[in-house]
């Protein structure tokens, strides 16, 4: 498997992002007119970085990369109460392959050497929530079609299988 890193993301990295921001959004494939659809997918894209923006002002916004290669973006907000995985996404030809689950438990790690909890959500149909309960979080409460979820360190040490 190939070295993970990650690197603060830039302007330059805006093309990027939309690009991986489109092969998150394949409910819209059926649209009929490819240019409105890339019309939708832009407006959507700006809507979201503008509410990480001003949900998250402080959060690190991290391109994920394996071997060099941009293949991802994270988006971690720290405070005293704990870490917020506000958005971890991977372009479509690297999921499935343990990156998300690698970057999920350094996050933990790190958690637990603050002695803080992870939290998240997560739509409630994507297939990523299997992998966050293999790896201990907690279902919490649904609202609308996010399900809220939470990781706390035990005496345990963490498992990355």
């Amino acid at each position: 498997m190939d070295h993970i890193t990650l690197r603060p993301a830039t302007e330059q990295d805006q093309a990027f992002l939309l690009a991986l921001y489109t092969g998150t959004r394949t409910d819209l494939d059926a649209l009929p007119d490819a240019g409105l659809r890339a019309q939708l997918i832009q407006m959507q894209f700006l809507a979201q970085q503008q509410h990480y923006r001003a949900q998250f002002p402080q959060a690190e916004v991290s391109i994920v990369l394996a071997g060099g290669r941009a293949v991802g973006r994270i988006v971690v907000d720290r405070g005293a109460a704990g870490l917020r995985l506000v958005d971890i996404s991977l372009l479509p030809g690297e999921r499935g392959q343990g990156i998300g689950r690698r970057l999920l438990t350094a996050l933990m790690e790190q958690a637990q050497l603050d002695a803080l909890p992870v939290c998240l959500n997560v739509l409630t149909d994507n297939p990523a929530r299997h992998l966050y309960q293999r790896l201990g979080f907690v279902p919490g409460a649904v609202d609308g079609v996010h399900q809220s979820m939470e990781w706390r360190a035990s005496a345990a040490p963490l498992s990355t299988s």
